[in-house]
């Protein structure tokens, strides 16, 4: 199976009214253990190779959220103990009023997981939450970059590395 062509079947596009919205289909991926398999060794893979100073993998967005659980476990078994976080655009959204739940600490450097990058608004607005915080984001990590590398992320320099561009 070559996951790069079946993920393709799981990206949704949908107008929204404000230009439109992409994103990956969790539900249809957990619906396929072996091309989640597949997705987690290489978001691990890149993990381990381009991030080695990392102490937490987190995410924004539900596309993400259900992706950082196995890339730590992944992480912490072939190689160290990192924590795991996720970063509320919206700090209204939980009954804490906290941007960040998790275990993250001012200084660490940290990766974000995103299943897709179109325009990169959201992941740049969890990157100021996360400098906000203290913390230093070393990289951004996708399944699907849609922008082709033309998004606000890479625009400001932060390294955003992609598994797929579409």
């Amino acid at each position: 199976m070559d996951w790069r062509e079946e993920i393709q079947k799981f990206i949704v596009r949908r107008d929204t009214g404000d230009g439109g919205r992409s994103f990956v289909d969790v539900k249809g991926m957990m619906g396929r253990p072996e091309l989640l398999y597949d997705v987690i060794g290489e978001i691990g893979d890149l993990i381990l190779r381009n991030h080695p100073s990392i102490k937490a993998v987190g995410s924004h967005g539900v596309g993400g959220s259900f992706l950082i659980g196995p890339a730590i476990l992944y992480v912490y078994a072939h190689w160290y103990n990192i924590n795991g976080f996720f970063v509320r655009l919206d700090s209204r959204e939980n009954s804490d009023h906290q941007p960040i739940e998790g275990r993250l600490e001012r200084g660490w450097r940290v990766v974000i997981v995103d299943d897709i990058i179109e325009t990169g608004g959201a992941c740049m607005k969890a990157c100021n939450i996360l400098r906000a915080h203290g913390c230093e984001v070393d990289g951004i990590i996708v399944v699907v970059d849609l922008s082709r590398g033309e998004n606000e992320c890479c625009h400001s320099g932060l390294k955003v590395e992609s598994l797929l561009t579409l």
